[in-house]
């Protein structure tokens, strides 16, 4: 009979922790593998990257694709999540393939109209994330583009914030919504 020692009794773990981990390995690659065979495969790999300005986190940031001849478009923001102790604000944005970019907000007015309107800076709380969901309030609109945005491509844009100061984001175009229809013809 084999006596019992301390590296014995570790032996039988360690074999056990090995399988779980190959296991669990297997179950990532299956998983994995179900999403590119159903097609939502892209939505591990297509995630614009993160960016920061300073204590904030800039994360996804998203166009929708637009129509030939609509002169403006929409872009927003995942995330974005001061982690500093001090208060900031998103206060403009720039882009190349834009004349120029507008903070707007949508909501009811008065009447029960869903209107969009310009919001002026937009407050960072520390640790409150703010987030710009497409048909959901806060945006920025992309005025006077100087071509259409396609589905799939990415632009750089840069942010502003009042503290933190200036940072350059990726962009990218995502088909996930519809494309808009020539509605937001905003004038200057």
């Amino acid at each position: 009979m084999t006596p019992l020692t301390a590296s014995s009794l570790r032996a039988p773990r360690a074999a056990s922790l090995l399988s779980a981990s190959r296991r669990s390995i297997a179950f990532s690659a299956a998983r994995l593998a179900a999403a590119c065979l159903l097609g939502t495969a892209p939505l591990f790999v297509a995630a614009a990257p993160e960016a920061r300005a300073g204590d904030i986190r800039i994360v996804d940031a998203v166009a929708a694709p637009t129509l030939a001849g609509n002169p403006n478009g929409v872009m927003y923001i995942g995330e974005m999540t001061n982690g500093g102790a001090r208060a900031d604000r998103l206060v403009g944005a720039s882009t190349p393939i834009a004349a120029r970019v507008e903070l707007h907000t949508m909501g009811v007015d008065a009447q029960g109209v869903m209107r969009m309107r310009p919001a002026g800076p937009i407050a960072l709380e520390p640790n409150a994330p703010v987030r710009m969901q497409r048909g959901h309030g806060l945006h920025l609109m992309l005025m006077e583009l100087k071509r259409p945005l396609k589905a799939g491509e990415t632009f750089p844009a840069t942010l502003e914030f009042e503290r933190a100061g200036k940072t350059q984001i990726t962009v990218r175009v995502d088909a996930a919504g519809p494309a808009q229809p020539g509605g937001m013809n905003h004038k200057p």
